[in-house]
């Protein structure tokens, strides 16, 4: 709209200062025919419309060419916006799955006992079998857990025996937890010399 103003102003301007400089080019020389000066007002005033008219086309494109880029940049910030979404749902359900493997892990930890117990609980189950379990040392152990939740305890103790000799003894346990701080004993501990 600025644009048409001006060259409206502009185009006033030169048909005045032509018209103070030749008083024909404005008043007509003969009533009822246009003079040269009309003419040329006339074509002047219609050169300013259609540039004014070009010019007033021009910030219709440049709207709509902003109004373009501003909804594309409303589609990219829609699409960042979901893809940080997606992402932040993504990391959601890992920390449930890592929470679900911890629960689980904590559960089967309960119902079959940590390996440490099993461990414990087999070495008082073989003090209770020695001559001498005040001389015990433990040494060479290891364990694993079964299906069925049972813990095979495997190791070894240096003792006294009944003469008051250091002997090694080789010992296979199998015990199981039964609940809270419980353990039994599935199978006999195998002591060998």
């Amino acid at each position: 709209m600025y644009i048409f103003f001006s060259f409206l102003v502009l185009g006033c301007l030169v048909a005045l200062l032509v018209g103070l400089k030749n008083p024909a080019f404005v008043l007509p020389a003969r009533v009822g025919t246009p003079s040269r000066g009309k003419v040329a007002l006339i074509y002047v005033t219609a050169m300013m419309l259609l540039g004014a008219g070009e010019q007033a086309l021009e910030p219709v494109e440049i709207k709509q060419q902003r109004l373009s880029e501003e909804a594309q940049r409303q589609v990219d910030r829609e699409q960042k916006r979901l893809a940080a979404e997606a992402q932040r749902q993504e990391r959601e359900a890992q920390r449930q799955a890592e929470r679900a493997k911890r629960e689980a892990e904590e559960a089967e930890r309960k119902r079959v006992g940590s390996q440490f117990d099993a461990e414990v609980t087999a070495r008082q189950f073989v003090l209770k079998r020695l001559k001498a379990p005040s001389t015990a040392k433990f040494v060479e152990e290891s364990s694993m857990l079964s299906r069925d939740g049972t813990w095979l305890v495997v190791g070894a103790v240096d003792s006294q025996n009944s003469f008051g000799a250091m002997l090694r003894t080789q010992y296979t346990c199998g015990v199981r937890h039964v609940g809270d701080d419980k353990w039994e004993l599935v199978k006999p501990c195998f002591m060998t010399q």
